[in-house]
């Protein structure tokens, strides 16, 4: 592996927010890591077993995940119920100075998001939003060695520090 293969995270992390063209989780760049809560089976047919690690659209059921750390970054977001599932209403990377919501505000522009915990707890809007972190990079074997993909593309994998 030499740098060249890591240009496809130029620029990535730095933008965002909700909303653009759906893709399935196996043609994201980036690839969700997480632990299922329950034995579920997911969108493609295979049973997610509790408490092993799933890396979603790539790997299923893992005892281990490892990974070469590229970049960290500070998010807020508002997620709610709605239907017996969790749905974002507002999410922001922390780039802006105000943080600035995927939300708009009436009149179409977009809200400033509250800097600190009891800011947003005085907000009616904000008071849901939570600080989290999330955690992106390289997926790697035992060896450090990162896992390739059919092209010969290292598979680009983050997790979410959540409350």
């Amino acid at each position: 592996m030499s740098f060249e293969d890591y240009q496809d995270l130029q620029g990535t992390g730095f933008q965002g927010g909700s909303g653009g063209e759906q893709k399935p989780p196996e043609d994201e760049m980036f690839h969700s890591v997480y632990i299922s809560g329950k034995t579920r089976t997911n969108h493609i047919n295979i049973e997610e077993k509790i408490e092993q690690f799933q890396i979603r659209g790539v790997e299923y059921n893992l005892e281990e995940v490892n990974m070469i750390i590229t970049h960290t970054k500070d998010i807020l977001v508002k997620n709610v119920q709605e239907q017996g599932r969790e749905v974002t209403k507002c999410f922001s990377y922390k780039n802006t100075n105000p943080w600035q919501g995927t939300a708009q505000v009436q009149g179409g522009e977009q809200r400033i998001c509250p800097n600190t915990s009891p800011d947003r707890l005085s907000n009616d809007f904000c008071k849901e939003c939570r600080a989290q972190i999330i955690v992106a990079g390289v997926y790697c074997d035992k060896s450090g060695m990162p896992v390739l993909t059919d092209e010969k593309r290292p598979i680009f994998v983050f997790l979410r520090a959540k409350e």
